[in-house]
C-alpha cells in the first residue's frame, strides 16, 4: 500500500522543527527552520521522512554542546526533469546531513 501523499512539504518540516523547539531549548540549543521557497508541493511519505527527521534533529541536539544553532533547509532543485528534494541539517554553519529525496 502506497502512503505517499502530494502536499506542501515546506509547511510540514517547518511544523515539525516547531514541534521540537522545546526539546531543543531543554537543551540550550536554539533550533532553526529555513527555506528559500514558500511552497513545495510534492508527493512522499510523511511516515518517513517524520521518522527520519525527527530521529536525526533528536539526536543532534543532544550531542550539541550549549548555546549552538541547529538549522534545517530545504530546497528544490530539478535535473533531467526530476524533482530533487534536499535537506541540510547543520549546526553552526558545519553541514552534518543531507537528505535527498526524487519525485
Amino acid at each position: 500500500m502506497d502512503a505517499s501523499v502530494e502536499t506542501d512539504i515546506v509547511v510540514m518540516l517547518r511544523h515539525l522543527v516547531m514541534s521540537l523547539k522545546v526539546f531543543a531549548k531543554t537543551h540550550e540549543v536554539n533550533l532553526l527552520f529555513q527555506s528559500k521557497r514558500g511552497k513545495i508541493v510534492l508527493s512522499y511519505d510523511p511516515e518517513e521522512i517524520v521518522h527520519v527527521i525527527v530521529t536525526l534533529i533528536c539526536r543532534a541536539v543532544i550531542y550539541t554542546p550549549p548555546n549552538q544553532t541547529i538549522s534545517l533547509a530545504c530546497s528544490l532543485t530539478e535535473e533531467a526533469e526530476r524533482k530533487i528534494l534536499k535537506i541540510n541539517i547543520s549546526i553552526t554553519g558545519i553541514n552534518l546531513f543531507w537528505i535527498s529525496q526524487v519525485t
